[in-house]
């Protein structure tokens, strides 16, 4: 599954694919609210999904360095382009950038945080992020065979840490998937799990995750 984003970028590839058919997928967001640790990024990408008018195909958090590190979110939106104005008001504090499926580009929001709206939007456009939202994640029950991962969602590859072997195993999700956009591409790494050569993915849950409610 490939992904879009966008502040000044709008010209270049991602994992080979032109960027005019990324955008063509919907409107791409960055969203930058200076969030310092991974619940609360991933709270703000909820609050973002929750406020586009659209259906999100794709909602990424990424590491940003302007202006000092920090987390920004990015969304893919099909449907009509979100109004920047309209969302900066649903998210407060925060920065938002808009790429509509023409190129067009407008911010609104929090000046300070514009540079890392914009960055997040530019690494998705590059097919870099972490991916939080994606197609067909619903589909996923508790215990699933590798190749059915692949089959019910838009990861394209699981890949086995240190060469650990994933074909015909069974992934326990325990309900936390987050695949890694590595050139366009969504691949979910994964480690041993339990016995009987099972899996899990790499990243492991915070004991309480963030946003429950959010499904």
């Amino acid at each position: 599954m490939n992904g879009t984003g966008g502040g000044a970028v709008v010209d270049g590839t991602a994992g080979g694919v032109p960027i005019s058919t990324l955008l063509s997928l919907g409107s791409v967001v960055g969203v930058d609210g200076g969030t310092q640790d991974r619940d609360s990024t991933e709270h703000l990408l909820y609050e973002a999904v929750a406020a586009s008018p659209g259906q999100v195909t794709l909602a990424c958090t990424h590491l940003v360095a302007v202006p000092a590190p920090h987390w920004a979110v990015s969304l893919v939106v099909a449907g009509p382009p979100p109004a920047e104005l309209e969302l900066s008001r649903h998210l407060a504090d925060s920065a938002v950038t808009v790429i509509r499926p023409d190129g067009a580009t407008a911010s609104a929001g929090a000046g300070p945080w514009q540079a890392g709206a914009d960055a997040a939007a530019a690494q998705l456009l590059s097919g870099s992020g972490r991916a939080v939202v994606f197609e067909g994640q619903d589909r996923l029950p508790a215990t699933v065979t590798v190749e059915d991962v692949m089959r019910l969602t838009a990861i394209e590859r699981v890949l086995g840490v240190a060469g650990t072997p994933t074909a015909g195993r069974l992934l326990h999700t325990r309900g936390y998937v987050r695949p890694q956009l590595v050139e366009g591409e969504l691949v979910l790494h994964v480690r041993p799990y339990g016995v009987d050569s099972q899996l899990a993915p790499f990243e492991v849950p915070e004991p309480t995750p963030c946003c429950a409610a959010h499904g």
